[in-house]
């Protein structure tokens, strides 16, 4: 999975291929490439607009998953996205 990131000043538009079979997708972001990263946001479709609250460099990871019942189990990360908001 690649992610594909659209910046206008602090609003940064993501956007990536549908996983087949996939029921969402988590957004992750870190400050550092190799460090832990967070979830923002568990959304369903292939979009997702967020604004970030400071300038600087983020990195960004796009996951897929899929509920079975009450569990809930991850595919593979998509590459890291550098974004640079100014």
């Amino acid at each position: 999975m690649k992610v594909k990131a659209k910046i206008k000043g602090k609003k940064v538009k993501f956007s990536w291929r549908k996983v087949k079979g996939a029921s969402g997708y988590d957004v992750l972001v870190c400050k550092k490439k190799k460090g832990k990263y967070k979830k923002i946001k568990r959304v369903t479709s292939k979009k997702y607009t967020y604004q970030f609250k400071k300038k600087g460099t983020y990195y960004v990871k796009v996951r897929g998953y899929i509920k079975i019942g009450k569990k809930v189990v991850y595919g593979n990360t998509s590459k890291v996205k550098k974004v640079v908001v100014k």
